[in-house]
């Protein structure tokens, strides 16, 4: 979810550079290939050196351990990069790579997997100047592969139609604490400083929400605004119905404070996936596992991050997570006993062998005694005959 932020611009519209990413990919050989586009932010190639994997990527195509994936840029060259799969992300060797590829902000990766642990990588550079590394310049209004000098002129004046046609864009969104402090401190000086975010009598309201929760007496009368564009359309009437109960519970409409850079389809599907993850809340059960948690909570506090008033259900998981613990608690010392119980079961199955072994040498030396005995005798009679 958090990725589609560097996807688009904040009127909703994809960026230049994804699109090209999204016209090569549908060239690369052979098709079928898992492929999966990332946009490089600023953790990912100047801070922290950590590329998080999309999940459901990472569920469907990589190992379920920790292991060494492959990455294999345009000329040949190969980078090893550690993959941690509990957090489903790349960290030791990728800060090699970045510098090599000199990547940066707002450039977009394209990963091809193309054997088990192994990546083509192709990079589509920020800079509208440039082509993806390794890739064929492309006829960006045809979507097919020209000679070099005819694509370059073909792809100059596709872009200055675009650049007509299409607003300016903010070239990219940094989902950072500090930043989105900052943004939001930005926000509430642009709301206190709009006339047309100010009601008659005075009140200041907040672009994202209808002026009054309260005017909401119903799901008939309830709309969800972002950037005062409706997206009520956006969600089934069941989503629409369960967020409306939500907000209900909080006298507020949850995506009040969301940043205005957010475009209204990410909006809804930050609503979306915000109901989901509630009605998972609610129909989870004591051996819910802790990992199911995680996700979660991760998943609401990046909301929350992007001003989500998610703040009530994090509170609602983490005492669910903790009354689980006490539950983990006791599964784990029980499976421990199960263990021991094993263990004794088979020290007293040994211990029985040992015993039905005991008497058995028991047997047998009594029965070879006597015969010892005479041996003996005989022994020393022969040894002391005369020559």
């Amino acid at each position: 979810m958090v990725d589609d932020l560097y996807h688009y611009d904040h009127v909703g519209v994809k960026s230049s550079t994804m699109e090209r990413a999204e016209e090569f990919t549908r060239s690369l050989t052979p098709p079928g290939l898992p492929t999966f586009l990332k946009t490089m932010v600023r953790s990912n190639v100047a801070t922290g050196f950590w590329l998080h994997l999309p999940m459901g990527f990472c569920k469907a195509h990589m190992p379920r351990h920790n292991s060494t994936v492959i990455l294999e840029d345009e000329n040949g060259e190969k980078y090893e990069v550690h993959y941690i799969m509990d957090k489903t992300a790349l960290s030791a060797g990728w800060k090699l790579f970045t510098t090599a590829r000199k990547l940066v902000e707002g450039d977009v990766v394209i990963f091809q997997l193309v054997e088990p642990c192994r990546f083509k990588v192709y990079i589509v550079r920020a800079d509208e100047k440039s082509v993806a590394d390794g890739m064929p310049e492309l006829d960006a209004s045809a979507g097919q592969i020209a000679p070099a000098n005819d694509a370059k002129r073909k792809v100059v004046q596709h872009r200055v139609r675009r650049r007509k046609s299409k607003p300016s864009r903010n070239r990219s969104l940094v989902v950072a604490e500090t930043q989105i402090t900052s943004a939001q401190d930005n926000e509430s000086k642009e709301v206190s400083e709009d006339p047309s975010l100010v009601t008659n009598e005075g009140t200041r309201i907040l672009a994202n929400c209808s002026p009054d929760f309260e005017e909401a007496k119903s799901t008939g009368n309830f709309t969800i605004l972002v950037n005062s564009t409706a997206i009520d359309s956006e969600l089934s009437e069941t989503q629409r119905t369960k967020y409306y109960e939500l907000c209900m519970t909080q006298n507020s409409y949850l995506h009040g404070n969301l940043l205005k850079s957010i475009s209204p389809k990410l909006a809804a599907e930050i609503i979306s996936e915000t109901v989901n993850i509630a009605g998972l809340i609610r129909a989870c059960d004591i051996s819910t596992s802790e990992e199911e948690y995680s996700v979660w909570d991760k998943t609401l506090e990046g909301f929350e991050m992007l001003g989500m008033r998610v703040g009530f259900l994090r509170t609602r998981l983490g005492r669910l997570r903790e009354l689980a613990s006490e539950f983990q608690k006791y599964k784990n010392v029980e499976t421990q006993r199960e263990i021991a119980e094993q263990e004794l079961r088979a020290i007293r199955e040994e211990l029985s062998q040992l015993k039905e072994l005991r008497s058995r040498l028991d047997s047998e030396i009594e029965a070879l005694k006597a015969s010892v005995e005479r041996h003996e005798h005989i022994f020393q009679q022969e040894a002391s005959a005369a020559w």
